[in-house]
């Protein structure tokens, strides 16, 4: 009896858990299309003005960066207080060493703040 108990503890800790992680991606997806409508209606909105320099919030960021940063923004302190870390990283770099990580060839990329691949496994190995 206690043990059927716990597998149902179990079980329902594991469906909240999966029901968690099923709603933070939902917001994640409607609050990324809410700032691109909003972006869109700006732009819209500003039609007749001179182009603006968008900000970094409208750089594309992959799906798997996000997670990793929003994991180390969740639990950094905690990493932090325990050695495992020194800083929090931040989204632009850690999609700037993947970026670096999928590129085929060996030297630097275009921008001059382009990580190489040495560089960008010092950087996610640290």
């Amino acid at each position: 009896s206690s043990s059927q108990r716990e597998k149902v503890i179990l079980a329902m800790a594991k469906s909240l858990l999966k029901e968690n992680l099923i709603r933070r991606k939902a917001a994640e997806l409607v609050t990324g299309q809410r700032v691109v409508d909003d972006a869109l209606q700006k732009a819209v909105d500003r039609s007749d003005q001179p182009p603006v320099k968008l900000s970094p919030l409208f750089t594309k960021y992959d799906e798997h960066v996000l997670r990793v940063w929003n994991f180390f923004t969740s639990y950094g302190e905690s990493m932090k207080k325990w050695g495992y870390l020194t800083k929090i990283p931040t989204l632009g770099k850690l999609q700037e060493a993947i970026d670096a990580l999928k590129d085929n060839r060996l030297e630097k990329r275009n921008s001059a703040t382009s990580m190489d691949r040495h560089q960008a496994v010092h950087f996610l190995s640290v």
